[in-house]
């Protein structure tokens, strides 16, 4: 916490921080899963988010956009 909040205090929203757990341009591990299948692999974040946020990532090796929720710092699931 960045400071004690008051019994009764209002917060406002730009009192509150969002801690992002992927920075656009972080190189992230990517999970897909579908049919019993597990694929792992790195891609880069093309947006910021933090987690449950769906943000867009690129594969490293075929260069294929995907959309995926950022799960913990650096990780992220494909969404179908």
């Amino acid at each position: 916490a960045l400071r004690n909040v008051m019994a009764d205090e209002v917060v406002t929203r730009m009192a509150l921080s969002i801690r992002l757990m992927v920075q656009s341009g972080d190189i992230v591990a990517v999970r897909a899963a579908a049919d019993g299948v597990t694929v792992e692999g790195q891609a880069v974040a093309q947006q910021s988010g933090s987690q449950g946020d769906v943000i867009r990532v690129v594969n490293k090796d075929s260069r294929r956009a995907l959309k995926s929720r950022v799960v913990a710092p650096g990780k992220v699931e494909v969404v179908q």
